[in-house]
């Protein structure tokens, strides 16, 4: 531990001692300045890692790159209301019971029709591919698929014409 008290020494008391009491606290004062010394750079240590800690602590997503799920519980951001420009009107969420829905209406031509041909009866579930049936339609429904995006490359080209036989008054 650091000694915290230091004697003191006046001038006087100095010219009374001899040379090895004097040597022996030149040597204790060293020895409490080299101590001392070790001390200030494990507190400057400690200064430089609180600042980083409290630079860390001090950063959230209003003033960094930090995602909001990184903010500690407590600070302003997280405490922070998402204000909703929307007024609360009383209702369930979803449609409202008299409310007329609407749907895409089917188109009359398709492109392209796939018929889906069920191979068994339902009833006895013998093969239906051999012997005589009828079709019924019994469940229809359209899929409205955008088509992919090709890229269109077009290629432009400058051309220069040059007359076929070079003579002077062309050029």
């Amino acid at each position: 531990m650091l000694k915290t008290k230091i004697p003191t020494l006046e001038e006087d008391t100095l010219k009374r001692l001899d040379r090895d009491q004097l040597v022996n606290i030149g040597l204790e004062q060293n020895a409490l300045l080299l101590e001392q010394a070790k001390v200030i750079n494990d507190l400057l240590l400690q200064v430089k890692e609180l600042r980083s800690q409290v630079a860390t602590l001090q950063k959230n997503s209003t003033n960094s790159s930090k995602p909001p799920s990184t903010d500690l519980t407590g600070t302003s951001s997280s405490n922070r209301k998402h204000l909703n420009s929307r007024k609360a009107s009383g209702r369930k969420s979803g449609g409202q019971p008299g409310h007329r829905g609407s749907t895409r209406e089917m188109v009359a031509n398709p492109d392209r029709i796939i018929t889906h041909i069920t191979e068994h009866c339902e009833n006895c579930g013998k093969s239906l591919t051999d012997r005589e049936s009828t079709e019924q339609i019994i469940a229809r429904f359209q899929i409205v698929d955008i088509p992919p995006i090709v890229p269109l490359v077009t290629e432009h080209q400058a051309l220069v014409l040059h007359p076929l036989k070079f003579t002077t008054q062309y050029c």
